[in-house]
């Protein structure tokens, strides 16, 4: 016999805009904490089980006494973004290198859905910065 999922723990109205989308809306986005230097291990893992991750880097140059190397550097290091329906949250926290999911004490926090557009530059806004992101769906 299967456990029932507690409705407990998972704030209700994440489970009411869940429960009342048609099949074809996306699960929420919500941010994922994973160990440091493990986004592109824990990215991967979670790309392998089905789930849509988002992790942005950009491309910086380390100088060392003797060599320069370019190399990616997160965004957001120690977090990935990930859509994933919060009632069935196992799979994605033992993926490897996932710590927790952000949020407020046991429920975890979406990020809310918004109306406006991509600017047509490729480019995200913070903080007044201009900070251009590849790859980028829609």
């Amino acid at each position: 016999m299967e456990p029932k999922l507690k409705r407990a723990m998972v704030p209700k109205e994440v489970l009411h805009d869940i429960e009342s989308a048609p099949d074809n809306i996306r699960y929420p986005w919500f941010a994922v904490r994973v160990r440091s230097n493990h986004e592109r291990i824990a990215s991967a893992h979670l790309r392998e089980r089905g789930y849509e991750e988002f992790s942005p880097s950009w491309k910086a140059e380390r100088r060392w006494s003797d060599r320069t190397k370019e190399m990616d550097q997160f965004l957001f290091p120690g977090y990935v973004f990930c859509r994933l329906n919060p009632s069935d949250r196992l799979p994605v926290l033992t993926a490897p290198g996932v710590v927790d999911l952000v949020g407020f004490g046991r429920f975890p926090r979406r990020y809310p859905r918004t109306k406006s557009k991509r600017p047509a530059d490729g480019t995200i806004r913070i903080a007044g910065d201009a900070v251009a992101v590849s790859g980028i769906g829609p």
